[in-house]
Order: C-alpha cells, then sequence, then structure tokens
C-alpha cells in the first residue's frame, strides 16, 4: 500500500475495544456513537480528536478551561485528543498493511506525551482501519481498539 493513501482528513465511523481472545463482551470506550476526526498531512504531522456525543456544556462558563472541578473532570471522560510527526513502514508480512508511529507531542492524555503511539493501519479505497499493534489494558481486560474511519473528500 503507498503511504500517500494515508495522507489526508478522515472521519470516525467506529471506535471499539476487542477483548483478546474474544472471551469479554465488546466495548465502546466513547459510546457506540463516538465522534472523530484524524488528519494526516504530506508534511508528516498527524492531529487527532476523539469525543462522545451529547456532553453536557459547562453551566457558568463559555471560556474552555473553565466551569467547575466537576465539569472539567466530566469533560476530560468524554475526549481524546494528541498530536505530533508520525511516520509510516510498509508491513513485510502483510504489504496492504501500514505500521504507522505516532510521536505525540501533545495530548488532552498526559500520560501518551513523550511517547510513540504504534498503529496498524489499512487503507482500502476510502475506508481506514487504525489498530492497537499490541492489545492494551482497557477496564481491566487486554484488548485491542480498533478504529475505523472513513475519507473526508470534501
Amino acid at each position: 500500500m503507498a503511504v500517500s493513501g494515508l495522507i489526508g482528513s478522515w472521519s470516525l465511523d467506529d471506535y471499539r475495544a476487542v477483548s483478546e481472545h474474544d472471551d469479554h463482551p465488546l466495548l465502546f470506550p466513547l459510546g457506540p456513537n463516538a465522534q472523530g476526526i484524524i488528519t494526516y498531512t504530506s508534511c508528516g504531522i498527524m492531529a487527532a480528536n476523539i469525543m462522545r456525543p451529547g456532553a453536557k456544556p459547562h453551566e457558568n462558563s463559555g471560556a474552555p478551561h473553565g466551569g467547575t472541578a466537576e465539569e472539567r473532570a466530566n469533560s476530560m471522560l468524554h475526549t481524546l485528543a494528541y498530536s505530533g510527526p508520525y511516520t509510516v513502514r510498509t508491513n513485510k508480512e502483510d504489504i496492504n498493511q501500514l505500521t504507522v508511529r505516532h510521536q505525540v507531542v501533545v495530548s488532552s492524555f498526559p500520560n501518551w506525551i513523550g511517547t510513540t503511539q504504534c498503529r496498524l493501519a489499512t487503507v482500502k479505497a476510502n475506508q481506514l482501519v487504525l489498530e492497537t499493534d499490541q492489545p492494551i489494558e482497557v477496564e481491566g481486560v487486554r484488548r485491542r481498539v480498533v478504529l475505523t474511519w472513513h475519507r473526508i473528500l470534501s
């Protein structure tokens, strides 16, 4: 697969976590209707923003960092955003799959700052599937996180 097939903006269709051995129920970390956009630029920068729709607005503040401590904490439960440089390589075992390494510079989840998040990527026509390269622990169960996107054409 050509690396150029990844470049552009993509809209989230599905965000799920599947248990490593399919022995636990399917989990939707931000609900079954999560929304998001991920963009890969030709100069090697990516940005992703994923959220649960329907987050309750802060009652007494129009400022992004305003609101009560509880309102700000609840906002964090509904979103994941990060950005930084990325690199891509074609997998030798499967030429239709890429390994994409997101080098996280900024993130709403501070534990990711300064880390590299590896994703397996498959692009077919106008669909992108990204999944964690290794299972991770989600709610006490080892799971593969799978995100399905469609290309934003205009």
